[in-house]
């Protein structure tokens, strides 16, 4: 359709009408942004170019095929209804993505598909592309008329809708940001609330508390609007390094962006405390800048860590004194060897020195005899470590045996050391216990000597027996838990210098020692650990430096009727000469040649062969004459049992003596089907051994 000049000259709005209209534009798009802004600019535009129908129009589908009307201004009112058209048969196709567009006339011509078109007689169409700051299209703004727009001035329309295009696409690109804002606002608040990890939003310059989600506020036992009023102070521990202090230093690193993760010990309102594995960031929160910290309960976490830290360092200590233990009764095996010889030829070296009259020989062997028999007593002491001697156990009153013990102990203390027993006038009617009352003596005798010890300038020793029917400790010697139960504690304290922390994971090793060399062997406590834990008890020791030491042995309470006490046997000595032809089998040469000739010197005749093995070949032949066999328990290739067992079974009636370090050590059923007559020590006592003898061989 072609439009005269002249008549678009005279319909075009005068210049001044046209830069009225414009400012009036302006002025509208200048506007706060608001629900309005759409249909006031719309309105804007049908007045400035005075036309039928302005609007404003976006895509209605991902694939934007179709249009949707936000505003339409109609003869001058606007229009409540929103409008979807097919974007293909409509003009606004020449200018969505594309550029300006303006067509005077024939619109009605190319797109009478559409109605809203036909039905009004709009024949002139101009529009403006809207897009937004990237250039991405959002849709256009339109206006459509009978005639021909703005009297033909494809330029004024193009400004008034260039106008109104800009700043719509701006409002509905703020629009589309402040949308994706709240929904992006909704989704983490969502996350916030809903999060299994406590979170807190602390102020940047005071660290104080601005947010909290629910998380936070059951994990600590505070509403929210009791926590928002504390601080970090309030629900930290307090104890170092968990404190206000500790906690402004970790802040101080979450604001240079550099703090790693980090545990925190926490004060809940019931005043439990419980750990926290803790993260803190900087974050910016409504354009300012916060610190967020996201916490983890990890209390249980850590109880496990704990107990399997325990179970561990059990488990080290059970395996270090185990160790010790092989290798301290490995120790005194062969030391029981040495000093059998050594001391069995001090005895022959005294009775020739008697024999002679040399009472300087006689003095001179005797002190090397008490240096021997204190070697002995080391022995014994290195193989209760090693629990390899069980002792007498019996149902006893440990009173009585305590009382007599510490009555033999006063003579060995000073007189700047004060015994304070009082406390077991009341410990008779206590619980019996299942015990060797030689070795509880022994194992309290190296607890009052350890206490003297510790007290050089003088003190106050403090024993006391207690019944105590629960435990909650920790052994300090081996490590494990003292279950609960029903246990007799023996304690004994004193007033010195107190156990450094280092020693005090190392005291009951055999050999370690804090004091000077000649003063101590190191198996005192050793030697308690070994007792002790024989009779299935614990030592818990308590000190620090400088306020003395507390250590409490418990052992558990027997069941029964305290037994009656054994009478003593009188034993026989080896004071006549012996006939008789005896055969001693033993692997350590020094001994077999020790034995033979105090044997030989109490008249028998001796018999050694080599080792075990060539013993029982012997047996082979039933002629060969033995009036007894004395063998050691211990040796290669065949032990003295099996040895004793299958001499039983060839000769029945011969007598076996065996002897071992470990003596206490050999079950009885096992020695009676071995048929042994007897079990001596080792090292070997002569006087022991002569009596012995004197029961299974006649006399000359």
């Amino acid at each position: 359709m072609s439009v005269d000049p002249a008549s678009r000259a005279a319909s075009r709005p005068p210049m001044h009408e046209q830069m009225q209209a414009l400012r009036r534009l302006a002025l509208a798009a200048t506007r706060p942004a608001g629900p309005e802004i759409c249909q006031e600019l719309v309105a804007e535009v049908a007045r400035a170019l005075q036309v039928t129908l302005a609007m404003v129009a976006v895509f209605a589908d991902e694939q934007r095929r179709t249009m949707r009307t936000l505003a339409i201004v109609l003869n001058g009112e606007p229009v409540p209804e929103s409008v979807e058209y097919p974007l293909a048969q409509s003009p606004c196709v020449e200018v969505v993505g594309k550029g300006y567009c303006f067509m005077p006339g024939g619109v009605m011509a190319r797109y009478g598909v559409d109605k809203m078109v036909t039905d009004l007689g709009l024949d002139a169409y101009a529009a403006f592309p809207m897009n937004d700051s990237r250039g991405q299209p959002l849709g256009l703004v339109a206006a459509l008329d009978r005639r021909a727009i703005a009297g033909g001035d494809a330029d004024h329309a193009e400004a008034v809708l260039k106008i109104a295009a800009l700043r719509l696409g701006a409002e509905l690109e703020r629009s589309a940001a402040n949308a994706a804002l709240r929904r992006s606002e909704a989704s983490y608040r969502a996350i916030f609330e809903a999060a299994e990890d406590s979170i807190f939003i602390h102020d940047w310059d005071s660290g104080r508390f601005v947010d909290v989600n629910p998380k936070a506020c059951s994990t600590c036992g505070y509403a929210r609007e009791e926590l928002l009023r504390l601080t970090v102070a309030d629900v930290s521990s307090g104890v170092p390094p968990y404190t206000a202090q500790d906690a402004q230093r970790w802040m101080a690193l979450a604001r240079e962006g550099r703090c790693p993760p980090f545990e925190w010990q926490r004060r809940n309102q019931d005043g439990s405390l419980h750990w926290d594995e803790v993260r803190l960031k900087p974050v910016t929160i409504d354009g300012r800048p916060h610190v967020l910290a996201v916490t983890r309960d990890i209390t249980e976490r850590k109880a496990a860590e704990t107990r399997r830290f325990a179970l561990e360092s059990q488990l080290r200590q059970a395996q270090k004194m185990e160790a010790i233990g092989q290798l301290t009764g490995g120790i005194a095996h062969d030391f029981n060897n040495i000093l059998t010889s050594v001391i069995g030829y001090l005895v022959l070296a005294q009775e020739r020195a008697q024999g002679i009259g040399d009472a300087a020989l006689l003095r001179q062997l005797g002190s090397a005899q008490a240096a021997a028999q204190r070697a002995r007593e080391l022995i014994a002491q290195m193989l209760a470590f090693a629990r390899r001697q069980r002792g007498d156990r019996r149902v006893i009153a440990l009173a009585p045996a305590v009382r007599q013990g510490l009555q033999l102990l006063r003579s060995t203390l000073p007189s700047s050391v004060v015994l304070d027993d009082h406390a077991l006038d009341d410990a008779d009617a206590l619980p019996p216990v299942r015990a060797d009352a030689v070795q509880i003596e022994q194992a309290l005798f190296n607890l009052c000597l350890n206490a003297r010890d510790a007290m050089p300038r003088g003190g106050c020793i403090t024993v006391r027996l207690t019944e105590q029917r629960e435990a909650t400790l920790r052994c300090t010697s081996c490590g494990s838990d003292v279950g609960a139960g029903h246990w007799l504690r023996l304690a004994v304290s004193d007033t010195g210098t107190g156990i450094d922390p280092a020693v005090v994971s190392r005291m009951f090793e055999p050999f370690f020692t804090t004091k000077e060399i000649g003063r101590g062997s190191g198996m005192g406590l050793a030697m308690v650990h070994g007792i002790v834990h024989e009779h299935d008890g614990h030592v818990v020791v308590e000190s620090e430096p400088g306020g003395g030491a507390h250590f409490h042995v418990l052992l558990p309470v027997a069941d029964g009727e305290i037994d009656a006490p054994v009478a003593a046997t009188p034993v026989a000595t080896g004071g006549r000469r012996l006939r008789g032809r005896v055969m001693v089998v033993e692997d350590e040469p020094m001994v077999a040649a020790f034995m033979r000739e105090l044997l030989e010197g109490w008249g028998l005749e001796v018999m050694v062969p080599p080792d075990a093995l060539s013993a029982l070949r012997w047996f082979d032949d039933p002629a060969q004459p033995l009036d007894l066999l004395i063998t050691d328990l211990t040796m290669p290739q065949l032990g003295g049992l099996d040895l004793a067992h299958h001499v039983s079974v060839l000769r029945p009636q011969l007598p076996v003596l065996l002897y071992s370090g470990d003596a206490d050590a050999v079950d009885a059923d096992a020695l009676r089907r071995a048929g042994v007559a007897a079990v001596l020590g080792k090292p070997v006592d002569p006087q022991a051994l002569a009596a012995q003898l004197g029961r299974w061989l006649p006399a000359r």
